[in-house]
């Protein structure tokens, strides 16, 4: 059996517009820190991240505390919205759209579909490695895009109501006939 803590990160810094180098907030890496509470009793075999830097700053804690090095996987990255950045005034508009046609996309961005592939390509190759314990540092879009698969996120209202969770921890375990999905309540 293999246990998958998908962790969306904490609070980012919205004013920086670079997605790779937004980093977090004073709130987020407290955040962050955080996570050491629920982690410091969990046997973890790997720590993976999203190559952005407040997936990295958020798993950063827990992998100090365990002593582990955190890898990168650039496919747990955030969906790409065609090298365009949209503004936070703007992104409800932008979300309601992929949301209620999950093919939508900008030319060269890449739609709720496309982001629900690259995920699950990524965690089938991790869960095909055997029974461990990976913690894998994600963003919003990319992980909601992924639950469409076992319907923990069906919509815009779902995706709307899971957006301001910083940090956000989903459980998948996984054996050879059994998966089960659930949310960990942090506090």
């Amino acid at each position: 059996m293999s246990s998958v803590y998908f962790i969306r990160h904490a609070e980012p810094d919205y004013s920086i517009s670079d997605d790779y180098l937004r980093c977090l907030t004073e709130e987020g890496h407290r955040q962050a820190w955080e996570l050491t509470l629920y982690f410091q009793n969990i046997h973890i075999d790997r720590i993976i991240s999203s190559p952005y830097l407040r997936a990295i700053q958020t798993m950063e804690p827990v992998a100090r505390m365990k002593g582990m090095k955190i890898e990168t996987d650039i496919r747990f990255r955030e969906r790409k919205s065609a090298g365009l950045y949209i503004p936070e005034d703007m992104f409800k508009g932008f979300a309601e759209k992929q949301w209620s046609n999950w093919n939508f996309k900008y030319e060269g961005g890449e739609s709720i579909i496309d982001v629900r592939h690259r995920y699950s390509e990524a965690f089938n190759e991790v869960i095909s490695q055997g029974n461990q314990t990976v913690l894998i540092g994600s963003h919003i879009t990319g992980l909601c895009a992924f639950l469409t698969k076992y319907g923990v996120v069906k919509d815009f209202a779902d995706f709307s109501r899971v957006r301001e969770k910083k940090p956000w921890v989903i459980k998948i375990t996984t054996s050879n006939d059994f998966t089960s999905v659930k949310e960990v309540i942090l506090k």
